[in-house]
């Protein structure tokens, strides 16, 4: 299972990472109600291979969009200081 799987934010969209489409988790499915990836077709719609995570991001149907770069920490420069 793909981990873009998690990064599936409240709205549908994935905010994609660095990783989405390269680090994962192996699972036994049939220990979860899911059907095992090689017996899922192709695609993005419903009992899919997409839906269980099975296949990378775009092939799920996820747009293209370059990994997010993390948000870095504000700060106060010396120029911008008011003291």
């Amino acid at each position: 299972m793909y981990s873009w799987m998690f990064e599936i934010d409240s709205n549908g969209q994935l905010v994609r990472s660095p990783t989405s489409d390269a680090v994962g988790f192996c699972i036994d499915h049939s220990k979860y109600g899911m059907p095992s990836c090689d017996t899922l077709p192709l695609g993005s719609g419903s009992g899919s291979a997409a839906q269980y995570g099975c296949v990378r991001s775009t092939l799920a149907g996820f747009p293209t969009h370059p990994p997010s770069e993390l948000r870095r920490p504000y700060h106060v420069t010396a120029s911008s200081s008011t003291r």
